[in-house]
Order: structure tokens, then sequence, then C-alpha cells
């Protein structure tokens, strides 16, 4: 579906590396429409989870895809959306990518490519006076918990 666009985000391993040689040939794996316009639209969701993003488009995965455009001579244009909207917009565009939280599910996969490059998880909080304990997932069973729309599957 996005293999080809999203090649892109499987050069991860190659950042990091110095690129004199590898660069050249990875320049000219870019599809050739792409090369033509020379711009990439990054899709991604106004959050602040330091130090991977925050919300004024800045951090790791910020940094990430800039270099990814420097090595492959390619304009980044970052549009911010909302978090139920990544995954259908991507699959609208023909040349676009996000860097946001998005939950690598099997339905998700079914509608986009994913290319993992941070491996998380998930977080509880509770107040700092709360005398709740938070150990497994059935700790939060008759409480009340808020989500984030979008980013994961809820399951009952």
């Amino acid at each position: 579906m996005l293999v080809s666009q999203l090649f892109l985000l499987s050069l991860l391993p190659f950042i990091s590396s110095q690129c004199t040689n590898y660069c050249p040939n990875i320049r000219s794996e870019v599809p050739a429409a792409l090369r033509q316009s020379a711009k990439l639209v990054i899709y991604t969701v106004k959050t602040s989870s330091p130090p991977i993003s925050f919300s004024n488009n800045s951090g790791f995965a910020i940094d990430l895809v800039n270099k990814i455009g420097e090595i492959l001579d390619l304009k980044i244009n970052f549009v911010t959306i909302s978090s139920p909207l990544i995954i259908p917009t991507l699959k609208q565009e023909k040349f676009s990518a996000s860097v946001s939280f998005v939950f690598d599910t099997p339905a998700a996969e079914k509608q986009v490519s994913f290319v993992g490059y941070l491996k998380g998880g998930t977080s509880f909080y509770v107040r700092a006076n709360s005398n709740i304990t938070i150990n497994k997932l059935t700790d939060l069973c008759g409480l009340a918990v808020a989500v984030t729309t979008g980013f994961a599957d809820l399951v009952e």
C-alpha cells in the first residue's frame, strides 16, 4: 500500500551512521514523482512526549525526519492533524508519512505500512496523593480511565 512511499522511514538504521558511500545510492531509490516534487509531507499530532516529540514540532522524531530529508534531498513539510485522522489521511496521500505515535495493530497494518523505529509502552498515571496502585491492566477494573482518541485500540 504505502510501502514504496514509506521506504523513507526504513532508512533509519543508516541515519546514525556516516552517509558517505551509501547516500548517493539511496537517493536513486526515491520514486521519480517524489524526486521531482522534492517535498515529503509528514503528518504529526500536537502532543508533547519529550524527548521524542514536543508540541512545537521538535524532538527526536522530528530531527530524524529532517535528517532523512537532508540525506534524500527532500524538503520536509510538517502538517499537524488530530490523531484519529493519521491513518485515513495517510491512505489518501501518495507521498506522505507520519512520525506520530500510532499503535501498530493488525487492523492498522491492513490500512498502512509501518516501519518501527522506537519500541515504547503504555504508562498509567495517578495523582501523587492517590492510594491507587496499578501494576497490571486488571488493576484498572472499576476505575475511571482517560485515553487519547486514536492512539490505541480499546480492549474491553
